[in-house]
C-alpha cells in the first residue's frame, strides 16, 4: 500500500479493496499521484494523501470509502510539499480530515463537480495537541461547483470554504441532514442549492450575508404544499433576506422567516411541467422521474443535476429543447436517439 518513488497511479475502473491504510507515498520525500476515474476503492483505515513527500489525489469518478481519516501528513507536510485532494467527479466518503502541520504550506480539498459525502454526526475535520491543527486545511469551491452530501447526519464543517481562484462555482448541499458552517470564512461566490429536507446552518453573520447575497435554491424534487427550513443562522431575518431564495423545481413557491426569525422556510405549491425528479432512476424515458408523470416528446425539457449523472436515453425522451440547470454538475447523455 505504498508507491515507491516518485510515481502515477491512474485507475481507470474495477474495484480496489485496502485492508488497512493507504499511503500514498513513502517517507523518502516522494511524490505521488493518484486518479480514481471509475469502480470502487475501499479503504478500511485512513487514506494518506502525503506523508514526508507531496501527494495528489485526484477524484474523477467511482465512489471512494476512507473508512476513517483522510490523512495530509504523518507527521509534517515539508516546506515544499503539496497535499491536495481534487473531487472533480464520482462520491468521495470519508468520515474526517485531518491536517498535520501547525505552520508550514496548506493543503486543499477541491470541490470541481464531485461530492463529498459524510460518515458520521459532527465535525468532518479532526486534530490534536501532537498532530498539529486543521487551520491549514482548506476546502475551496471550483467553477463547476460542489456538492457536500450529509447522507442524514448533522455535520459540522468547521474548515475556510473558500472560491477557487475566480471560479463562480456554487455549493449544493443534499442528503436530508443538515450541514453546520462554522468558519468565518466562506467565501465562494456561486448560488447554494440546498436539497428538500436538508438543512443549511451558519454560524456567524458575515457568512450569512455572502451566502444570502448569492442566492439561496430550494432544489430536488419537493412536495407539493410541504414546508422545508433550508437555512438557519444566528442573527434575526426579516422580509428583505428573502430576496434572492428561489426553488429550482416549482413554478410557484412561498418563501418565508420562520416563526424562530432566525431560519428560512420554503414551501412549494406547484412543479412545473417537463421537469425531471429522477425520483426513481437515472432513465430519462421513465415516466416516475418527471414531474408531471409524463415524458417529455416535444417542448423543452428542464433537467436538474445536482451531482455528476450518466443518464439512460431509452426511446421515448424526444424533446425539442434540453435546458440543464446553470448549477448543475457534469452531465453525460448515454447512448439513445435525440430528435
Amino acid at each position: 500500500n505504498k508507491t515507491n518513488a516518485s510515481a502515477t497511479i491512474d485507475k481507470t475502473g474495477g474495484d480496489w479493496f485496502v485492508n488497512g491504510d493507504l499511503r500514498m507515498n513513502s517517507y523518502d520525500g516522494s511524490t505521488a499521484t493518484l486518479y480514481n476515474r471509475g469502480g470502487n476503492l475501499v479503504v478500511t483505515n485512513n487514506l494518506y494523501v502525503q506523508d514526508h513527500g507531496s501527494g495528489e489525489f485526484y477524484m474523477e469518478g467511482g465512489h471512494v470509502i476512507v473508512s476513517n481519516m483522510v490523512r495530509f501528513g504523518e507527521w509534517t507536510v515539508p516546506a515544499n510539499g503539496i497535499a491536495n485532494l481534487y473531487l472533480n467527479g464520482g462520491v468521495f466518503e470519508a468520515k474526517t480530515f485531518r491536517f498535520h502541520n501547525s505552520s508550514g504550506p496548506y493543503g486543499y480539498v477541491v470541490l470541481n463537480g464531485g461530492t463529498y459525502k459524510a460518515m458520521a454526526d459532527g465535525s468532518v475535520a479532526a486534530t490534536d495537541g501532537r498532530l498539529g491543527a486543521v487551520a491549514r486545511l482548506y476546502f475551496k469551491v471550483g467553477e463547476r461547483g460542489g456538492t457536500i452530501d450529509t447522507a442524514g447526519y448533522d455535520v459540522v464543517f468547521p474548515l475556510r470554504l473558500l472560491q477557487d481562484g475566480s471560479s463562480t462555482g456554487g455549493l449544493c448541499v443534499k442528503g436530508g441532514g443538515s450541514l453546520t458552517l462554522e468558519n468565518a470564512n466562506v467565501t465562494y461566490t456561486g448560488k447554494t442549492c440546498i436539497e428538500a429536507g436538508t438543512t443549511l446552518v451558519v454560524s456567524n453573520s458575515t457568512v450569512k450575508s455572502n451566502i444570502l447575497l448569492q442566492g439561496l435554491e430550494l432544489a430536488g424534487a419537493p412536495t407539493v404544499g410541504t414546508s422545508y427550513t433550508i437555512f438557519r443562522c444566528n442573527d434575526n431575518l426579516t422580509n428583505d433576506d428573502l430576496a434572492n431564495v428561489t426553488c429550482g423545481a416549482a413554478s410557484d413557491f412561498t418563501p418565508a422567516v420562520g416563526e424562530d426569525g432566525k431560519s428560512i422556510v420554503v414551501t412549494a405549491t406547484a412543479l412545473k411541467s417537463g421537469y425531471w425528479t429522477g425520483a426513481k432512476d437515472n432513465n430519462l424515458s421513465d415516466s416516475a422521474n418527471w414531474s408531471d408523470g409524463v415524458v417529455p416528446t416535444s417542448g423543452t425539457a428542464e433537467i436538474y443535476c445536482p451531482v455528476a449523472t450518466t443518464f439512460t436515453i431509452g426511446d421515448t425522451f424526444s424533446p425539442g429543447t434540453i435546458t440543464i440547470s446553470d448549477d448543475s454538475a457534469v452531465v453525460t447523455l448515454g447512448v439513445g436517439d435525440l430528435h
